[in-house]
């Protein structure tokens, strides 16, 4: 918890600066530790940490592969956000590759129950699922 708190801080203070240069540089083993952390979050910390991932760059197809696979279970999160967190990170690491199309298509078909579930919930929660 602890670790989402500091990452929520570090993401309000880095899109507040005027620098525009981050304070911290996401590297392959601070994501893992995240990744590793995000387990034991509260549903808000895991929007916080699913959210510093999207912006963090993977160094090759097998990184962004491992990652995409620790985060897949995000897809049957009771929280919306949470769900639409995954689906955010998923989409950017599986669009960057565009050799392995199996790998893309195996993460298109994880993605389409999670997503037909969020279209049959609240009318707010279906135009940003759209």
């Amino acid at each position: 918890m602890a670790v989402a708190n500091a990452v929520a801080a570090l993401t309000e203070i880095n899109e507040s600066s005027s620098t525009g240069k981050p304070l911290i540089e996401l590297s392959t083993a601070t994501i893992n530790k995240l990744l590793t952390v995000l387990n034991e979050c509260t549903e808000w910390g895991q929007i916080f940490i699913l959210d510093s991932l999207a912006s963090f760059n993977p160094e090759d197809d097998r990184e962004a592969k491992s990652i995409c696979e620790r985060i897949t279970p995000r897809l049957y999160h009771a929280n919306a956000a949470v769900v639409l967190s995954a689906v955010r990170v998923l989409m950017k690491y599986s669009g960057d590759d565009k050799k392995d199309t199996e790998f893309v298509t195996g993460i298109s078909k994880k993605l389409s129950p999670p997503l037909v579930t969020l279209l049959s919930s609240e009318p707010e929660v279906q135009y940003v699922a759209l």
